[in-house]
């Protein structure tokens, strides 16, 4: 009903007898993005204690970008490892007002998910994407349709200055939330 949700909490669904979840962080790594850095690596913690604290199986990945897709981080269990590809994350680049989330948030779509696992994407960004441009070939139907395929629920925390015209049309979907960036 459009109705927007403001708290958010990643539960065990035992409907299917599995509690193993697969996470993904699709960064903007972009010079604008330095205090958003900083809360990932601050809070990556928390958030692994959290899951942890649901008894979810749960692993970590991560794709980084700015108008190319920088790194792909594959799945991982150790928080610590984790932690290290967190902490070698700094903002840089940019220039453009736009980036590449769309081939970001393909690539992600692309790692080696678990058979059973419910699989959430966590896509950070400040800025709009570019579209069947020069930067990417790819439209919001071809991600939302790789998304879809692989069963995967894509939230976005971004600014409310891009919600609509491009959070949005990849979020809900796939069933994800926007969560306010500030």
């Amino acid at each position: 009903d459009q109705t927007r949700i403001y708290d958010f909490s990643l539960i065990r669904d035992t409907t299917a007898g599995g509690n193993s979840v697969d996470v993904v962080f699709v960064l903007d790594v972009t010079g604008s993005m330095g205090g958003e850095i900083t809360e990932v690596k601050n809070n990556l913690g928390a958030f692994a204690s959290s899951l942890e604290d649901q008894d979810l199986d749960y692993r970590l990945a991560m794709v980084t970008f700015l108008d190319v897709v920088e790194n792909v981080y594959d799945f991982t269990e150790d928080v610590d490892l984790f932690q290290t590809y967190i902490d070698a994350q700094y903002a840089h680049g940019g220039g453009d007002w736009k980036e590449n989330s769309l081939d970001a948030i393909y690539a992600a779509t692309q790692l080696q998910f678990r058979d059973q696992s419910t699989r959430e994407f966590i896509w950070i960004t400040d800025a709009g994407y570019h579209i069947n441009a020069g930067q990417t070939t790819l439209t919001v139907e071809d991600v939302v349709n790789a998304l879809l395929m692989n069963g995967i629920t894509c939230h976005a925390v971004a600014g409310s200055d891009i919600q609509v015209q491009y959070t949005d049309p990849i979020t809900y979907p796939t069933g994800g939330d926007w969560f306010d960036i500030n």
